[in-house]
């Protein structure tokens, strides 16, 4: 998985990048392999005015599936990249623990009809 990275009206240095990089490595650890892409946005909305201004927000596209977008805003960066990893992670963990269930409900009903004809 390699995280496409947007930045808008932020100076960030190689660091922060590498934050990024290694939160959503940790986050999305054991689903990665079943991810497609990501996308992630860094944006300042006020700019120089301060205030909760900044933004993050992470796009998912796993195949065969919606995307999962999550975006989350802050006074500080980081704790915004904080939140919409863990938000983003969980969604998509939510997501594949329905697939699982919805998959398992059809196992029983594919058994009933198999076994009427005898």
């Amino acid at each position: 998985m390699k995280p496409k990275i947007i930045v808008r009206n932020l100076k960030l240095d190689q660091n922060t990048l590498n934050y990024v990089m290694n939160r959503l490595r940790y986050a999305l650890d054991r689903l990665q392999q079943r991810v497609g892409s990501v996308t992630v946005r860094l944006n300042d909305l006020n700019g120089r005015k301060g205030g909760i201004d900044k933004a993050c927000q992470i796009h998912l596209q796993v195949p065969g599936h919606k995307p999962i977008v999550v975006t989350e805003h802050g006074i500080d960066l980081l704790a915004a990249i904080d939140r919409a990893a863990h938000i983003a992670a969980h969604s998509l963990d939510r997501m594949f623990k329905r697939e699982t269930r919805a998959h398992r409900r059809q196992k029983p009903e594919l058994l009933l009809t198999e076994a009427e004809p005898a």
